[in-house]
């Protein structure tokens, strides 16, 4: 009986070995090449699971090891089911996670899935992301963007608390002409974090005052007809640099519930002449050297360079 069982046991071996493409060591170890680089990590979750030194395992099917790749990750995220349309298997994309928030991981995204699941009507989406310092780790939460297409068109853009929304409901900037500050109307497009695009009503290099701008429009309220707001010394300060936005980024859209965002495809923005003066009242109101200094701005012009994270 013993004797069958080691011819068994041999018989079981040699198979193994066939399995594995390898012949045994002379000390009865063999060599198993791994298809890729990474970090081999134990598979055992519990205590009973746990592989020791000198143990056999009976199952051929049972790993013993798994094996990551620590210079690539794969993330799980889901998008809104309105927003499938701004996304495709290759796009590129970028994340951050908290401990790093400096530091940018790219990669593209490689899955979509096929399935509209839940009431919140969410999709599941997995992407790869470049991970050359090993600083990504499983488990991690990532916050993640996707980047769709974008043009070289050149936009306009002022911070968007340069925005006052008037008792109409209409969308005005104040922009500084000589010593006084004109409330000129402006039609809004896209928004980019604190940023809004200006498609009407604003030239490049225009002065507008982007701080306390609401409380210049209170103000004006209160003025007197046929009357500007002028500037004076001791009240505003102008600060005549132009901005960009950090890094030169393409425009982004939060796509919403997995922090998930995309970028915005800009198909041309039409610039109109802006209409002589045309403002909703006729301010009069002389700022007062006691009230806190207004912030001025150019208006930006945009052009984003055409490119894609690798």
């Amino acid at each position: 009986m013993a004797q069958k069982q080691v011819k068994l046991s041999e018989e079981n071996y040699q198979t193994r070995l066939q399995q594995l493409g390898t012949d045994a060591r002379p000390d009865g170890t063999i060599v198993i090449k791994a298809p890729i680089d990474g970090i081999v990590v134990d598979p055992a979750t519990t205590p009973e699971h746990e592989i020791k030194v000198g143990e056999s395992r009976q199952d051929a099917g049972e790993p013993i090891f798994t094996l990551i790749n620590s210079q690539q990750v794969q993330v799980s995220a889901n998008i809104y089911e309105k927003d499938l349309n701004k996304i495709r298997r290759g796009q590129g994309i970028r994340g951050w996670v908290s401990s790093s928030p400096d530091k940018t991981f790219r990669g593209r995204i490689n899955q979509i899935g096929s399935v509209v699941e839940g009431e919140n009507r969410i999709v599941a989406v997995k992407a790869t992301l470049d991970n050359p310092d090993g600083q990504l780790k499983p488990g991690l939460f990532v916050e993640l963007e996707v980047l769709t297409d974008r043009t070289s068109t050149p936009v306009l853009a002022v911070p968007q608390s340069a925005i006052v929304k008037t008792n109409d409901q209409q969308n005005l900037v104040f922009v500084q002409n000589g010593n006084v500050f004109e409330p000129i109307t402006v039609t809004l497009g896209q928004v980019s974090g604190d940023w809004v695009e200006i498609t009407d009503g604003l030239f490049a290099g225009d002065l507008v005052v982007s701080q306390r701008a609401s409380q210049l429009y209170a103000q004006s309220l209160r003025a007197k007809p046929a009357e500007k707001i002028e500037e004076t010394e001791e009240s505003t300060e102008i600060t005549a640099s132009t901005f960009t936005l950090p890094g030169a980024p393409p425009w982004l859209l939060p796509l919403g519930g997995t922090v998930m965002a995309a970028g915005l495809f800009w198909a041309g923005s039409l610039w109109g002449k802006r209409q002589q003066s045309q403002q909703l009242r006729e301010p009069s109101l002389t700022s007062s050297p006691e009230e806190p200094s207004l912030e001025v701005e150019k208006v930006l012009i945009e052009t984003p360079s055409h490119q894609d994270f690798p």
